[in-house]
């Protein structure tokens, strides 16, 4: 059973109350994906729409409790460069919802509520090999109670880590049911360089994002290509990638500690080109989609519970890699799992697709109707869900299980029961400061500001103002991008001066 949390607030306390089901459930309700592709879960027989997306992979989309759509977001790159752009439910772009970093990759996205404000969110993503110097590890915030609801990009860009990434980022409710534990992955610069298995977990609570913990487990890889996903309860995780790798980790919801299970499949496994995977609704299987060069794609199934988990594999469909590539596998909100595929013609691994580019293989989703079932009792139909016109290619939503509940009987089940109203310490403001060399620009970053009216400028090391604008502020935030392309290079100082404060701080370009 699922739990949902009824807080009621009389004077300094919180009272919770358990009912057997989780108001937060339905926020991965509806899908936004590929060519245009959008999917709404919230009646018996999922349903299509129109969505503004057009990307090959990295996406993620988000509902409000009752599973009505609040914005999505893409990663694309194109030959008009590389970005991530959020839309709004209806379909247009957010205020202040461009110039997000994004390179275009497959699972660099993800979003997590605010802790405790219900229309605040954190969109987060990782930058993983960019010659713009684009890698790192990013947040963004966006407050729906802005624009009657449509929403705005509060503050943007804000880079937490500046090495290079791994392509994948995953997000999981701590034990306590509130707050939230994002996981990514240090990589390299290439493919062969130095090998890691650091992985960085971050928590964010309702005082904001935390100091990062690093802990190096598991196999040593340089591949900066991979899939990281959460099983439904969160007490485990999966890492895979292309170069045969497939691991399973436990972990710890209330200390963040991550420890290997076992190694499923070592890198450098012939012929198993892991693009991604699920887990089943009862965590008893798991779901891979893998390409065997040069000629075929997989979906196969692993027993968890079996004694040698490699030994258990099942090859539940093949098809040619002439017609189609491997693509994500996702468990969606009705318990059932859907396989994307990206069209092959058999020499280009097209994307834009053309506008004349439509068949069974781009324009449908698999599906595994009964996870949880062995074998071909999985029931695995192949092209069976039609995407209403609209096409689909690597991605799925990198959406986490919202709906997870507390961790009930543990240690840090801290927020069940009765317990004083956190008191949370007022902050000093903070400026937060990042150039993008690619897109010649500086993101400024406010928060905890207080007044009504700012001033920011910028100086270079002569003293000589080269940037100056005025304007009115909603606290806590501040966000602005600067326009670098006149300045030369070398360091800039930068200040931010309120009616009630002065904040200051340096970049390069």
């Amino acid at each position: 059973f699922l739990t949902k949390v009824l807080i009621i607030k009389p004077r300094n306390y919180f009272f919770f109350f358990l009912f057997s089901y989780n108001t937060y459930a339905q926020q991965n309700n509806i899908w936004c994906f590929g060519d245009s592709a959008g999917i709404d879960f919230n009646a018996s027989l999922p349903s299509t729409f129109n969505s503004s997306i057009k990307g090959r992979g990295s996406c993620t989309s988000i509902a409000d409790s009752t599973g009505n759509l609040l914005f999505y977001a893409y990663t694309r790159a194109t030959l008009f460069g590389k970005t991530t752009l959020v839309f709004n439910y209806t379909h247009q772009l957010m205020d202040n919802g461009d110039s997000i970093v994004g390179e275009g990759w497959y699972n660099e996205l993800t979003i997590i509520p605010d802790p405790v404000n219900p229309k605040r969110f954190y969109m987060i993503s990782v930058g993983v090999l960019d010659l713009a110097l684009q890698q790192g590890f990013y947040y963004r915030i966006l407050d729906m109670s802005y624009n009657g609801g449509l929403g705005k990009v509060v503050s943007k860009n804000n880079q937490l880590l500046n090495n290079f990434m791994v392509d994948c980022i995953g997000a999981i409710k701590h034990g306590n049911g509130r707050d939230w534990w994002v996981v990514c992955r240090k990589g390299d610069f290439y493919i062969g360089g130095p090998a890691h298995n650091e992985y960085t977990f971050y928590l964010t609570t309702p005082t904001g994002v935390s100091v990062p913990i690093t802990k190096s487990v598991g196999s040593l890889t340089s591949y900066n290509l991979a899939n990281l996903i959460f099983s439904p309860t969160g007490n485990k995780m999966i890492y895979t990638n292309p170069r045969g790798l497939l691991e399973l980790y436990d972990f710890d919801r209330c200390t963040g500690d991550l420890t290997l299970d076992q190694t499923i499949s070592p890198e450098n496994t012939p012929y198993h080109f892991y693009w991604s995977s699920a887990f089943s609704p009862d965590e008893s299987k798991l779901y891979v989609q893998t390409v065997s060069y040069p000629d075929t794609t997989y979906l196969i199934q692993f027993d968890l519970n079996a004694a040698n988990i490699a030994a258990s594999a099942d090859t539940i469909f093949t098809q040619p890699l002439a017609t189609a590539t491997g693509g994500d596998v996702r468990l969606a909100p009705d318990g059932k799992i859907y396989v994307s595929n990206a069209y092959y013609d058999g020499f280009n691994f097209a994307f834009p697709y053309s506008d004349t580019t439509y068949n069974m293989y781009n324009s449908y989703l698999g599906v595994v109707n009964y996870p949880d079932s062995m074998g071909a009792d999985c029931d695995f139909q192949p092209y069976s869900f039609y995407l209403g016109g609209n096409r689909t290619y690597y991605g799925l939503p990198n959406n986490p299980n919202y709906g997870l509940g507390a961790l009930a009987g543990s240690a840090c089940d801290t927020l069940t029961g009765i317990v004083p109203t956190p008191s949370l310490p007022t902050k000093e403001g903070e400026l937060n400061l990042y150039f993008d060399a690619g897109w010649q620009k500086l993101f400024v970053n406010g928060h905890h500001i207080k007044g009504s009216s700012c001033l920011l400028q910028v100086f270079d090391v002569s003293g000589k103002l080269v940037y100056s604008n005025q304007n009115k502020i909603t606290p806590p935030y501040y966000t602005h991008d600067v326009n670098c392309q006149s300045l030369s290079k070398g360091m800039y100082l930068v200040s931010l001066q309120t009616d009630k404060e002065k904040l200051q701080g340096r970049f390069v370009k």
